[in-house]
């Protein structure tokens, strides 16, 4: 799965951007979290350990503003916190 696959799924999924459309918003969010547009096309496995969380960031990075309007509207479940013991 390349770079490319792992960022823009998310971005389908969502709907949050057409298949015309997803190259361009995936380019976006890579130049966003410090990649360059040419590594779209490379996999996870060539990559250095802080790229590779760059890539999730981007991935999340994508869809977070969605997830939040989601949430506000009621739409999708708040996170739970554990509690702490004492």
């Amino acid at each position: 799965m390349s770079v490319l696959s792992t960022v823009g799924e998310p971005l389908l999924l969502h709907r949050l951007v057409t298949k015309r459309d997803v190259q361009g918003a995936v380019v976006a969010l890579l130049e966003r979290v410090g990649l360059k547009a040419e590594d779209r096309f490379r996999y996870p496995h060539e990559f250095s350990g802080g790229q590779r969380q760059r890539i999730g960031i981007a991935a999340r990075a994508g869809v977070a503003p969605e997830a939040d309007r989601r949430r506000r509207a009621g739409l999708l479940a708040r996170p739970s916190r554990s509690r702490r013991r004492s």
